[in-house]
């Protein structure tokens, strides 16, 4: 399987949560921890990505594949004349050919650049592939020609896409409260000792469970 190896290069410019909304569920007054309080957010928020394989505050990442999916149509069974369709019917049909993002919700997709087999980054035209997004993963899907051939050499296929829901208030509340709940438990239990209870959460953590991508 062509796993990708993915890295965030545009961070969020803001946090799903501002530092006076964990103050005020934390019921705290003075400023003295406000330094400390942000490293907690941005934590909480990097555990939640983590955790769901969601990004929350928009942000630009790049995901790296050795290569493109098989395009041939043989082990597939698939004609080249079915890639375009989006009809739910050829989902599964043409599963084997998507390029699947590791990190959602897609918001859009910059660019695919791939090294051809003279070894030369080429990009590919925004209308020689199709995206489909479906339960939140992001499928790229080649257009009628297939794929294009890459080197051998790994690593020849970049995907660079804008993900997350937006801005601060775009992010489900289901997840802010988690994020609330997780900061609460960092602030309480900050000496090393309390670290594996923190770790067990488990009614906490359903919160995260109808936003988890599993794609790989």
């Amino acid at each position: 399987m062509n796993h990708p190896s993915s890295r965030c290069v545009v961070p969020p410019n803001t946090e799903p949560l501002s530092l006076d909304e964990v103050k005020e569920h934390l019921r705290i007054e003075s400023s003295a921890e406000d330094a400390l309080l942000q490293v907690y957010i941005e934590a909480a928020r990097e555990i939640c990505e983590h955790n769901t394989s969601r990004v929350l505050v928009t942000q630009t990442w790049e995901s790296v594949f050795d290569a493109f999916p098989d395009s041939s149509g043989d082990e597939q069974g698939v004609q080249h004349d079915m890639l375009v369709l989006a009809r739910p019917a050829t989902r599964t049909q043409r599963q084997g050919l998507a390029l699947a993002l590791p990190v959602g919700p897609v918001q859009t997709t910059e660019s695919i650049r791939y090294r051809d087999q003279n070894g030369e980054w080429q990009t590919m035209d925004s209308d020689a592939y199709v995206r489909d997004h479906v339960t939140g993963v992001e499928n790229i899907y080649p257009g009628p020609d297939g794929w294009p051939e890459v080197d051998a050499s790994g690593q020849a296929v970049c995907v660079r896409y804008v993900a997350g829901y937006g801005g601060r208030w775009a992010t489900p509340a289901a997840l802010r409260v988690w994020m609330l709940l997780r900061i609460g438990a960092m602030y309480e239990h900050r000496e090393e000792y309390a670290s594996k209870a923190l770790s067990r959460l488990p009614m906490m953590d359903r919160l995260l469970d109808p936003y988890r991508l599993s794609i790989y």
